[in-house]
């Protein structure tokens, strides 16, 4: 299989380096990487990918080089770039050497340290003076420090003399030894553990001295800011330094400080109080700034288990082979991620998403053996998130994409290293039945042998004993309670498979070979090396010969139909909807499962997946939008289109949920009457009466529907607590005592145990009465008149319910399902509930019950879903009340078990959950360990091996995990059922056990093949296996893989008190985890639901906005080239300037037209262009803005010599410093003439020129044109400041050679204009220089008015040179059906675009977001979300109620835009309409939020004062036009995709009348042309399935009607005279006993239609099994 893991930035990559790289063992500290590449089979890591090869890699992966791609988040742009980074590392020996050099120059101070101590300590000093004589030559120290380097000294056993080296010899006698010389003991010294960890950390030091050294300059690494504890402790420090009068915290002081700091912390964000250890810990981990960009992805290979051990056992040829077959399977799926699924994006939040060009850079490391030892080959290939585009840049990978693949890649590798393994080696695969699913295990290889290799080391109980025992010698009593916790979670662990030293593939060889031996001699035969290999071979060649010759002959003559049949069937079992992805994952599967391979059937392989792909039904909608050819992909198609949009389901699927929705909306005889029920409930309210209690309103009105509702399916939801059960009790009583019958039905067998002992009715399984149905049966005893109850409704998918009410309906039966779609759902296709309660309605209760907390009771509906106001904030209660707690995994589960024994020994029951299997068992370990201790557990009788690799002793809990119906127990009232509790009495040596029920006190003897495949112990329970249990109290363990379905069900198991634990992984907090608990949605959505959705996201208004405004930034380019071309051919020299002074020496030939051509073919060109036209849109000519940064100096000039690698960018960086020149202009608060306008500023010059005598200037500036100098308009004390914060700046960047250039330029113009300012201009200019900046007022004699205005005049002619803009509309203006607020159309308007290609693709979607406007509109009245009560009611004038349509449609488009939650009930947030600087103009996204919140409140003027001449439209009328609009949109979509406009209506048809069309376009036809109109012609998904809705509300509708008129003709009859009493009697039982003759005519005619179908069934035998369904 393969699995995708993420690798963060930062230290994630020392994973790789640490353990991963180092064969899965835990590397010393005094180890590097490299010494495990140096031991004998263990190879280092190796390129893989295209990319590599591409760049130039080969050989080696170093350390250096995991670092560079996976320890900082680094930014490339150009491939040259890329390989200047990874060919500038420092060589693998020279990095080594540096490690060690710092490595041995540490261990011999610690080694001369030693010697100073021990040598003193012989002569017989104090360690008083030892201390004081130490602290004299240069180590200061204490006495406490020499008393504990004595001691660990002793630990390791260094002293001075030789007896330690005796000691080793030969014959082990120690003598008395001899004194050792300084030398000696240096050369002999050996570290202590702290001393081996601070010369790791030397040699670690040097690494990355040597790596800042020599890294390449493209290097950017990207840190979040600080952590909450690093702010806190800084504020802290400055809080001391305030009351000390400046001083420093000693150390003892900032220790307290940061351990306080770090208490705080803990408590507040983990509800715990920290151990030392946790909070040293948790200390350490924030004191790091934290890294959340993704480095890479790890893609994890590993084959079945019987590869690893035939790999493992085998002998060298083998072992060979089987790794080649591995190493061709990887390849192969990598070559298939390149070509097929690896993505980058593109444009404003990677709207676009872009073909890549030269595939991935990825690592690959192989490891031989899994953490407990035993064989397992399997590869972990590193994908740095770093890939080159098609447009030549590099950028990440769209992880959407890696993960939606992930599956389908998976299955290519098991595929491919099953057919290379055949190929190479001879061996056959066949499929062995685990957990329900199809494992291909190598023939020969049995299960016995595949358990005995992957079994725990130990055992606990012995364990328990060494730990106990050691806690005794070591402290002088016995462990307290809590002592023993900690005591069983270290013998837990220690039995638990850990990380070992690396070792050679000789050496795992070996003892893989011995374990082999041992096996044998306990009854396991395993034949090992060449035996094996020739075991495996005669195996293989006999199961070819006896059964896969005979399986591949049948799947050649089975039919194409019967094998496209039998995979869709498994992708409906699985799923509602489906991808390509899932076809082809699923055609993998089955083509195995029939013993062919793509080396020898490709033909028939590809056959089947066609067929597959092109009998599913597609869902998704085809972009057909115009879209420049510059966004379209290789294949043709859109890059805002994702590659994995196709979207899939099937006829069956399709007709299930219909014939759902179909069966909730069909009316049938009732199964009883409401005077039958009332008489019910009147018996059920003096049951209660009696009691004290009432009978709960939600709960009789649910019960009424079930039992009296006219419908044939109705459904009915409530949260858990809500007394489900008591409702249906009563509604059990209504029916039988109509003389009906209850069958229940549930999925799970101990839910059905719980209906037929609480409800007291027959129920089973659904798997077991469907089954008995299908198999014609004669135990499914339904009748007609007969209701079947099906209870937790909510975890049944999708095609059983459909298979459920075909057996009603068969029989004559009614259906009532009950559930919560709120918790956990059905594994495969589900959403019934929810598809019900969406398309018709269900019945609900939301009174709970359950818990003793009314409060309690209040938060588990919030967190059931979310509000549909307000913020959602579901664990708010939760945390306030102390009930949450967090920390990491162990922490959690000492945590988790400590406070469940607490309430067991309280006596109250308990129940302890976990959302992960592993992390049950390791519950159920430390349970059982705890027993062990307590005298509770008996290990004195022995053990018995169960499934998961644990032991059961006698006195264990456990539970069984499949149902055993031949298991009878307590006198054949129950049998074996999966999540049944048991205790064990008895072990017996052949591995049987007897065990006693903890319900009902049956027992039973389970066989060992049961134990061994079906028995767990069952002290703790995941979520799905506690769902549907009460207790007292409940402690969950969750970690940020939970969804909130799973966090519901377990918080609401308890009636007392519900604890939630959150485990923490490196680096996660515990609000962040609850909060991405509180977003994880049930994703399977049925048909209906994901062709509303996939409607809904096509003609999403937001994102259609960001793709107009992505074609508009190339609109820009186009429009920006021809002013960028002129602009540089203008330049036809450039000034040469001194480096020190800049001032210019000399001119140089400019080349403006080939520079203009290289910019254009620059990467940062579109960036450019963009400030380029934000400064035309300004009213800044381009030309001229580009002509001033061109002239200014050459492009390839740099203080190396070197050419710029882009020269777009070198023009951006230029234009931006003119630009900052260019906004001093216009800030009016510091310069006094900046508030004049261009306007008014030219006629007061010519005011001022005709009133001044005319007369030569007596002043003459030396430089007129100083102004456009950089920096010149910057005042002189801000200059001072950007200098003084530039050569911080330069100085923090010096090793980033490419930045540090650039920010020296900058510096240098900032020196020139200081050094122009004092040195180089006369007082006169330097008045009227700081006149024009505002520094000094016009208060002299020496500057007329007139000359400060025409000063003023020139400089803003030549630093803002205007350009005469196109007329264009005001964005409040309205075009094309929305505002220029909402849509920005200055390109889309501009002149350059006319008759282009680009100008009408603009327009072309303008226009269709304009309609959609009204469409999206006109819906959000329909189903008036709160915040859209701020618009008001829609006006009945028709012009009013578009202007009301486009306002809600524009506000949506801005709430989507920033991701505002729906409950959010302010239709404009604050923060969207609040300007962040108040004195400057508003941004576009400011202005956009200021003017849509007042059309927000024009808007709601307008409906309120049209509601004073015009009742506002209806609800009825508001859904109607919503279904006209919509209707109207779908036939513009329609001829835009190309497809027959004729059907669009279909919507508004009811199903005969759209038959009748369709015959009418067929009678029209030739042969032909029908078969062609036929197919053309054939509806969408989406039209038939509104057609369906619109037949259901129509019939709906006339239900309706005739109610309404029975109840009128109800009410006409009760004015009537009353009939005398005796004949209304006679009446009554003339009607009873029409009803009673009717009944059994039906039943009769069900029974012969029956018996009939079963005839029909026996005269007729399929062509292609498809397997057993239940």
């Amino acid at each position: 299989m393969m699995t995708v893991h993420k690798l963060s930035a930062g230290d994630g990559y020392k994973y790789y380096t640490h353990e991963v790289a180092s064969g899965d063992a835990l590397r010393a500290n005094d180890r590097e990487l490299g010494d495990y590449y140096t031991v004998d089979g263990m190879p280092p890591g190796q390129w893989i990918g295209t990319a590599p090869e591409a760049l130039g890699l080969s050989g080696e992966v170093s350390e250096a080089h995991m670092h560079t791609l996976f320890g900082q988040r680094f930014t490339p742009i150009e491939t040259m770039e890329v390989k200047e980074m990874l060919h500038g590392l420092p060589e693998f020996d020279d990095y080594m050497a540096a490690y060690n050099n710092a490595y041995e120059s540490y261990k011999a101070h610690a080694a001369e340290r030693a010697w100073e101590i021990l040598t003193r300590a012989e002569d017989g000093l104090s360690q008083q003076e030892i201390a004081h004589q130490l602290g004299e030559i240069g180590h200061p120290m204490n006495q406490k420090t020499v008393s504990n380097y004595l001691t660990r000294y002793a630990a390791v056993g260094n002293k001075i003399t030789s007896a330690q080296a005796e000691h080793n010899g030969k014959n082990g006698i120690q003598s008395e030894g001899k004194a050792l010389t300084k030398e000696e003991f240096i050369e002999r010294y050996r570290l202590t553990p702290g001393e081996i960890t601070a010369a790791h950390n030397a040699g670690k030091r040097a690494h990355n001295k040597l790596y800042r050294e020599q890294t390449a300059s493209q290097l950017h690494p990207e840190y979040g800011a600080g952590t909450d504890f690093t702010k806190r402790v800084s504020e802290e420090i400055a809080r001391h330094r305030r009351m000390h009068d400046g001083a420093e915290p000693t150390k003892a002081q900032m220790q307290e400080i940061r351990f306080r700091v770090g208490g705080e912390l803990y408590r507040a964000q983990r509800g715990i109080e920290p151990t030392h250890a946790q909070l040293r810990q948790f200390i350490a981990e924030n004191s790091k700034r934290h890294q959340t960009a993704i480095a890479g992805f790890d893609l994890v290979f590993t084959p079945s288990k019987s590869v690893s051990i035939a790999w493992g056992l085998g002998d060298k040829q083998l072992r060979k082979d089987i790794e080649a077959a591995h190493e061709h399977a990887i390849q192969d799926v990598v070559r298939h991620l390149e070509s097929n699924v690896v993505m980058t994006r593109r444009g404003h939040n990677g709207i676009r998403q872009i073909d890549t060009k030269s595939g991935v850079i990825g690592t690959k490391f192989r490891h031989y053996d899994s953490r407990a030892g035993d064989p397992n080959l399997h590869d972990h290939v590193v994908i740095a998130n770093r890939v080159e585009g098609a447009d030549d840049k590099w950028s990440s990978i769209d992880g959407r994409v890696l993960y939606q693949y992930g599956v389908e890649c998976s299955e290519l590798y098991n595929s491919k290293v099953q057919e290379y393994v055949t190929q190479l080696t001879g061996l056959q695969f066949e499929p062995r039945m685990q957990n329900g699913k199809p494992i291909h295990e190598i023939v020969g290889i049995s299960d016995e042998t595949i358990r005995a290799f992957s079994s725990r080391r130990g055992d606990i109980s012995a364990e328990l004993d060494k730990v106990k025992a050691k806690f005794v010698a070591d402290n002088g009593y016995d462990p307290s309670e809590k002592q023993l916790i900690k005591l069983a979670q270290q013998a837990t662990l220690a039995t638990r498979p850990a990380k070992s030293e690396a070792r050679s593939l000789e050496d795992l060889h070996t003892e893989w070979v011995a374990a082999a031996h041992a096996l044998s001699e306990h009854g396991v035969h395993v034949p090992v090396d060449h035996q094996l290999a020739e075991s495996l071979k005669n195996a293989s060649a006999q199961y070819e010969q006896n059964t896969l010759q005979a399986v591949r002959q049948e799947a050649y003559s089975t039919p194409l139909e019967a094998h496209t049949d039998a995979v869709l069937s498994r992708l409906e079992e699985a799923r509602s909807t489906w991808r390509r992805t899932h076809i082809n994952a699923e055609t993998s599967r089955y083509v195995r499962e029939l013993g062919l391979n793509e080396a020898q059937d490709r033909g028939l392989i590809s056959s089947i997946r066609q067929s597959v792909a092109s009998d599913s039904l597609p869902l998704h909608i085809k972009d057909t939008r115009l879209t420049p050819r510059e966004y379209l992909r290789k294949d043709g198609t859109s890059q805002y289109q994702r590659i994995d949009a196709e979207l899939f389901t099937s006829e069956r699927v399709l007709a299930a949920e219909n014939k759902i929705l179909d069966a909730a909306s069909r009316a049938v005889i009732p199964a009883s009457t409401l005077d039958v029920f009332e008489l019910a409930a009147q018996k059920r309210r003096a049951e209660l009466a009696e009691q004290g209690h009432s009978l709960p309103a939600g709960q009789e009105a649910m019960a009424r529907e079930f039992a009296t509702s006219d419908k044939f399916l109705v459904v009915g939801i409530g949260a858990a607590g809500a007394g489900k059960t008591s409702s249906t009790r009563l509604a059990v009583d209504a029916i039988e005592a109509s003389g009906n019958r209850v069958i229940g039905m549930a999925p799970t067998a101990a839910a059905a145990a719980v209906m037929r002992s609480e409800m007291r009715i027959n129920a089973d399984t659904v798997d077991k009465i469907l089954t008995d149905w299908q198999s014609g049966k004669a135990s499914v005893d339904v009748r007609p008149g007969d209701v079947l109850l099906v209870d937790e409704a909510g975890m049944i998918a999708t095609p059983k319910m459909e298979k459920i009410l075909t057996l009603a309906q068969e029989r004559g039966a009614l259906v009532r399902a009950l559930g919560d779609y709120r918790q956990l759902s059905a594994v495969g296709s589900g959403g019934a509930l929810r598809l019900v309660d969406r398309e018709i309605g269900a019945v609900h209760l939301d009174e709970l019950f359950r818990f003793r907390n009314p409060e309690e009771a209040a938060a588990t509906l919030s967190l059931r879903e979310p509000p549909l106001v307000g913020t959602d904030k579901p664990f708010s209660w939760y945390l306030e009340n102390n009930r949450v707690v967090a920390g990491s995994a162990d922490a959690m589960i000492e945590d988790v078990f400590r406070k469940y024994s607490a309430d067991v020994n309280a006596g109250k029951q308990s129940i302890m959950i976990a959302s992960t299997n592993e992390t049950v068992t390791r519950l159920n370990d430390l349970a059982q360990a705890h027993a062990i201790e307590h005298g509770q557990v008996n290990t004195g009788t022995g053990a018995v091996a169960l499934h998961n690799s644990s032991r059961a002793h006698l006195g264990d809990t456990i539970v069984t995990r499949k149902n055993a119906r031949r298991l009878i127990v307590n006198s054949g009232q129950d049998f074996v059922k999966n999540g049944d509790l048991w205790r064990v009495t008895d072990l017996h040596d052949d591995g049987r056990i007897t065990a006693q029920h903890l319900a009902h006190g049956g027992k039973v003897t389970l066989p060992a093949h049961y134990v061994e495949q079906s028995v767990e112990l069952g002290y703790a329970a995941t979520i799905h296996r506690a769902q549907g249990s009460t207790v007292d109290t409940a402690h969950a363990l969750v970690d940020a893989a939970t969804d909130r379905a799973g966090a519901y069900v377990a918080l609401t198991r308890g009636r007392e008190n519900n604890q939630l634990y959150v485990s923490l992984a490196d680096g996660e907090k515990r609000d962040d985890v609850l909060d991405r608990i509180t977003g994880a949605y049930e994703r399977d959505l049925t048909v209906h639901e994901s062709v509303d959705q996939l409607r809904s996201e096509h003609r999403n208004i937001a994102s259609l906005i960001a793709q107009h405004k992505d074609i508009s930034e190339l609109a820009v380019q186009k429009v920006m080239e021809p002013y960028l071309m002129e602009g540089m051919s203008r330049v036809k020299e450039h000034p040469v300037r001194d480096k020190d002074s800049g001032q210019i020496i000399d001119h140089t030939p400019a080349n403006g037209v080939e520079d203009a051509k290289a910019v254009l073919a620059s990467p940062a060109w579109p960036a450019l262009a963009h400030d380029m036209g934000e400064a035309y849109r300004a009213g800044v000519d381009p030309a001229a803005l580009v002509e001033r940064a061109y002239s200014y100096r050459p492009l390839e000039a740099s203080e190396q010599g070197a050419e710029a690698k882009d020269y777009a960018a070198v023009m951006q960086w230029r234009v931006e410093k003119l630009n900052v020149d260019a906004q001093k202009v216009h800030e009016t608060s510091e310069r006094p003439l900046s508030y004049l306008s261009n306007e008014h500023l030219a006629r007061l010059v010519d005011q001022a020129a005709k009133r001044t005598q005319p007369m030569a200037d007596r002043l003459e500036l030396s430089d007129p044109w100083w102004f456009t100098n950089p920096y010149a308009m910057v005042k002189s004390d801000e200059l001072m400041a950007m200098r003084s914060r530039t050569f911080k700046a330069l100085q923090a960047n010096e090793n980033d050679g490419g930045l540090y250039e650039k920010i020296k330029e900058n510096l240098g113009d900032m020196d020139a204009e200081v050094q122009r300012r004092r040195w180089e201009i006369s007082g006169d200019q330097r008045e009227l220089e700081q006149i024009i900046r505002g520094e000094r007022p016009r208060s002299g004699h020496n500057f007329t008015l007139h000359k400060v205005l025409s000063e003023e005049q020139k400089v803003r002619q030549h630093l803002i040179p205007t350009i005469d803009l196109p007329e264009t509309k005001r964005p409040e203006q309205i075009q094309n059906g929305i505002s220029g607020h909402t849509l920005d159309r200055f390109w889309e308007n501009h002149p350059n675009l006319h008759n282009t290609r680009l100008g009408t693709i603009l327009h072309s979607r303008s226009r269709e977001i304009g309609q959609l406007a009204q469409v999206r509109g006109a819906q959000l009245a329909a189903e008036k979300p709160e915040w859209v009560k701020q618009l008001g009611d829609v006006p009945a004038n028709k012009k009013l109620a578009r202007h009301w349509y486009r306002t809600t449609a524009e506000v949506e488009a801005l709430r989507d835009k920033y991701n505002i939650a729906p409950s959010e009930p302010e239709a404009v947030p604050k923060k969207l309409r609040t300007q962040a600087k108040p004195h400057k103009e508003p941004t576009r996204a400011e202005a956009r939020g200021k003017f849509i919140h007042a059309q927000v409140i024009n808007t709601h003027k307008r409906s309120v004062m049209a509601a004073h001449h015009r009742m506002p439209k209806t609800k009825a009328e508001n859904v109607q036009l919503a279904q006209a609009r919509d209707t109207l949109q779908r036939a513009r979509e329609a001829r835009r995709e190309g497809r027959p406009t004729a059907d669009i209506g279909v919507g508004m048809l009811s199903l005969n009348q759209h038959k009748q069309a369709q015959q009418l376009r067929a009678a029209k036809a030739t042969e032909d042309g029908r078969r062609n109109q036929r197919k053309q012609g054939q509806p969408s998904v989406e039209q038939r399935i509104t057609a369906q809705r619109t037949q259901r509300n129509e019939t709906a509708q006339k239900i309706a009607e005739l109610r309404k008129r029975a109840q009128k003709g109800l009410e006409a009859s009760k004015q009537k005279p009353t009939p005398q009493p005796q004949r209304q009697e006679q009446s009554i039982q003339k009607r009873l006993e029409a009803l009673r003759i009717q009944r059994e005519q039906r039943q009769n005619n069900a029974v012969e239609e029956y018996r009939q179908r079963v005839q029909r069934r026996d005269n007729t035998s399929p062509q292609v099994s498809r397997g057993p369904q239940l």
